[in-house]
């Protein structure tokens, strides 16, 4: 039978739309990994070797290279000038290659002088990267099997929202075209609340049946900031492409 024929129509989660929440959810797992292993492995180990070689830099160095290393954008190109400096330097090269080889380091220098600060930083951002996880792992827990129906002349969903589809006194179609969104502005007790018909996260097929069958039902007329959907073998009378400015009822 086709959709458009059928009593009850039943649009489930579209699981591929979803499935980029797990691609996020496992990048920011991994990233917060990352950025532990870092605080607790290679920012500490950079900064014991960095102080090494500033040590070892004041002690074969002059007092005139090391001021003239000083100054510039921050620590770090004071640090990086300092390790040029002392590579140049044969004596102080000399005793940074001992101290490394005894102490199992590569000889080549860390790159950068790490600070408690930035050992600190790390940590910040595997808390940032477990509340960014654990956001995904909501979304991808709250949408699994979630669907909604539109049974006879009345709209379900799985959590459990209900309403007659007589109650709708606008569908706004503005983001239809471009997003897939339609918006149904319904009355509940006196109450103007509103419905949201997604095709991006349900199966399209289905979705826009729903959204069709909801508009034979209300009427044409109720469409707004879009076209009216066509079920198969149906004409509507009128301009069908033209834009509804409002919800008002032809007179």
């Amino acid at each position: 039978m086709n959709l458009h024929e059928q009593t009850t129509i039943r649009a489930e989660n579209n699981a591929k739309f979803y499935s980029r929440f797990k691609w996020l959810g496992l990048g920011a797992f991994a990233f917060g990994l990352w950025s532990v292993y870092d605080g607790v492995v290679t920012y500490p180990d950079q900064k014991v070797r960095a102080e090494a070689l500033l040590t070892i830099a004041e002690e074969n160095l002059s007092a005139d290279t090391l001021q003239e290393c000083q100054g510039g954008h921050g620590h770090n190109e004071t640090y990086q000038k300092v390790a040029v400096a002392l590579r140049e330097d044969e004596s102080g090269w000399e005793a940074w290659k001992r101290l490394a080889s005894s102490s199992g380091w590569e000889e080549a220098p860390p790159t950068k002088l790490r600070t408690d600060g930035d050992i600190a930083g790390q940590f910040v951002m595997a808390g940032l990267c477990a509340l960014a996880t654990a956001y995904f792992v909501g979304v991808i827990i709250k949408t699994t099997g979630r669907w909604m129906e539109l049974d006879d002349d009345r709209i379900h969903t799985s959590g459990g929202l209900s309403f007659p589809v007589t109650a709708v006194g606008e569908i706004d179609k503005r983001q239809w075209a471009d997003k897939g969104i339609a918006h149904l502005k319904y009355e509940d007790n006196g109450r103007q609340k509103r419905f949201v018909i997604d095709n991006y996260k349900y199966i399209r097929e289905e979705t826009d049946a729903i959204l069709s069958r909801v508009e034979q039902i209300t009427g044409v007329y109720k469409v707004a900031n879009g076209a009216a959907e066509l079920t198969p073998g149906e004409e509507l009378e009128g301009d069908a492409t033209t834009p509804v400015a409002s919800a008002a009822e032809p007179v």
